[in-house]
């Protein structure tokens, strides 16, 4: 029993630990998007941010089901809500790496997404800043 607990316990540690080292690796660095990755919206031909003093970048890779990792509806849900709570106070920037700006664009209709996105075709922004495989790690808030 007492094994068991250690192993559990090390775990515990070893992902806070992993954490934290994801964390401080990723404090005070910039994002800054390539002149190349193409911003698009399904519901308006030209895509405005306003300038808000807090970003929340997403960024989204095409590895395994890309409408799974989304959620859209979550981040509808978020959206709304910051808006009412705090309005013109944050840019939620979304990226997505995908060869496939159509099946993007039907996974954005399908969850009622109207946001305006980045499409990275290339991956130049993963070769860039080598965001991690994990999902948990690919969300920045910046200010």
């Amino acid at each position: 029993m007492l094994i068991l607990v250690t192993i559990i316990g090390s775990c515990r540690n070893q992902r806070f630990s992993d954490t934290e080292k994801i964390v401080k690796e990723w404090i005070g660095r910039e994002i800054i998007l390539p002149s190349s990755i193409q911003e698009i919206s399904r519901v308006q031909d030209t895509c405005k941010y306003i300038n808000a003093p807090y970003k929340i970048f997403v960024y989204i890779d095409s590895i395994g089901c890309t409408s799974c990792k989304l959620q859209l509806y979550k981040w509808n849900t978020l959206i709304k809500n910051a808006s009412i709570l705090m309005p013109d106070s944050i840019n939620f920037i979304f990226c997505f790496q995908s060869k496939s700006e159509k099946e993007l664009l039907n996974i954005l209709k399908r969850d009622n997404f109207n946001n305006s996105v980045f499409i990275d075709k290339e991956s130049k922004l993963d070769s860039i800043y080598h965001f991690s495989r994990d999902l948990n790690y690919q969300c920045f808030f910046a200010k």
